[in-house]
């Protein structure tokens, strides 16, 4: 929205009087505005701007008019944007960390940013916006089935399988297409070459080999920072090979003795999934909804290795059911948020050393996220830093409650360090691709370092990246 000198509103962006702020963020109604004098107005801002930076009420007073509007229309941008880590900071900090957001953006370098107006900053703040919500590529899918419904049907055996927490990673290629058909819709396609391992607790032992089902239907939902929804759907007719153990088979409805193998010739599953989309502006966007698989064609699904299973384990003719029992969770995976745990394990590993090894902590945590290693603990930053044996800050009972922070002042300095690393895309790394560190002094050189090419000492510590046929 956009106001004239005398009040009147019409559709515009960014703002650009004070009139425009005051109504376009719901500060001010258009009737208390058209009431408000400009300096009634102009205060009314500062004390709305003084919420979300740290600058003093004397130094925004100093300001002129237009300064005001420039400087708030740009802080509000880059808290959408979620490019201040902390509110208290001041016009000179805000300046500074916009012109390195929109370097990396591909607007132009820090130098010549330096030479433009703040209004020029916000104009290309504005422009990145617009343009993040076109193609980008999807980077990783979770399947985050808290209970996945499977079912198998053939003439003489009907199945329906209930699983409940199990863990799933795949690996997608190829470009992502956000085609905009209304306000509030879109379309999606990609190409998918797709990985799953399943775990599903204790018993039996499955090596299954399965075609990727040949046409999937996947219904997302977006929600967007303003809390719009967005509907999109995908045909994919790509068939690819499948593998994946499954552990657990409680009931199998009798086919042989040993169970060697049974053919299955309608396959459906639906499944609520997570979705991450890099953008080509390298941010980075959550998708979340469910995904639904049909397969009309014959899959033999035979029994690689395992033992045999025993005559109370039969289910009746007809009847395959498939459970599986609810793992334990540490309390820290579901009282603390990702980048809490991330900051945490950063300042449990390192807060003693000094702010460069912070950095490569970070991002060896990232980095092991990125390979998507369940030796590591998956592609998810919670995950990798509460694997067990990995990280020694979560090896004892502060992890029943998150690590204890004796210094919270340098706890705070860390925690704006994460949260920083956690949004930054993967071409930032400045490890050259860190996934290891180690202690010589007090650990030596084990076994596994032999693995890995050293890439660096900080202090007390190596950092190394594990050689590639190593991965």
């Amino acid at each position: 929205m956009s106001g004239n000198r005398d009040g009147e509103m019409r559709e515009a962006w960014p703002p650009r009087n004070m009139a425009d702020l005051l109504f376009t963020f719901g500060w001010k109604t258009p009737r208390e505005i058209n009431n408000m004098s400009n300096d009634d107005k102009k205060n009314t801002i500062i004390v709305e701007l003084r919420k979300l930076m740290g600058e003093s009420v004397e130094r925004l007073q100093e300001k002129s008019y237009d300064g005001i509007v420039d400087l708030t229309a740009l802080v509000v941008l880059c808290h959408k944007n979620e490019w201040l880590p902390r509110k208290n900071m001041s016009t000179y900090e805000i300046m500074n960390k916009c012109m390195f957001e929109l370097e990396k953006k591909g607007y132009g370098s820090v130098s010549d940013l330096l030479n433009q107006n703040m209004r020029s900053l916000v104009d290309k703040t504005c422009n990145w916006n617009e343009k993040n919500n076109g193609l980008g590529k999807v980077i990783d899918i979770k399947l985050d089935y808290p209970r996945a419904k499977l079912a198998y049907k053939q003439p003489d055996i009907i199945g329906v399988g209930y699983y409940d927490n199990l863990r799933s990673s795949q690996e997608l290629y190829g470009e992502y297409t956000w085609t905009r058909t209304r306000a509030d819709e879109h379309s999606v396609s990609f190409s998918k070459e797709t990985h799953w391992t399943v775990n599903v607790a204790t018993g039996v032992k499955f090596e299954l080999k399965i075609p990727l089902i040949e046409k999937s239907e996947l219904s997302l939902t977006v929600t967007s920072g303003g809390g719009a929804k967005e509907t999109m759907n995908t045909t994919d007719k790509t068939v690819k090979t499948e593998s994946f153990t499954l552990k657990n088979v409680v009931k199998v409805a009798p086919y042989k003795d040993l169970y060697k193998a049974f053919v299955v010739d309608v396959y459906e599953m639906d499944i609520p999934f997570t979705m991450i989309i890099e953008t080509k502006s390298n941010e980075r966007k959550t998708v979340t909804g469910t995904y639904h698989g049909t397969s009309g064609i014959n899959e033999r699904i035979e029994q690689k290795s395992g033992s045999e299973i025993s005559q109370a384990e039969k289910g009746r003719p007809g009847m395959i059911q498939l459970m599986s029992q609810r793992p334990q969770q540490a309390s820290a995976e579901s009282n603390l948020s990702e980048r809490e745990v991330f900051a945490q394990t950063v300042w449990g590993s390192a807060h003693w050393q000094p702010y460069e090894a912070w950095i490569w902590v970070a991002w060896v945590i990232k980095n092991r996220a990125f390979h998507n290693k369940p030796y590591w603990g998956g592609n998810f930053i919670k995950g990798v830093c509460l694997k067990p044996g990995q990280f020694l800050c979560w090896n004892d009972s502060n992890r029943r409650h998150g690590i204890h922070i004796d210094n919270p002042a340098h706890y705070a300095k860390i925690k704006e360090l994460t949260d920083n690393i956690y949004y930054q895309p993967m071409s930032d790394d400045p490890t050259g691709g860190a996934d290891s560190f180690n202690n010589p002094n007090t650990h030596g050189q084990p076994e596994w370092t032999k693995r890995c090419d050293k890439l660096k000492t900080i202090n007390d510590y190596n950092f190394l990246r594990t050689k590639r046929q190593f991965l």
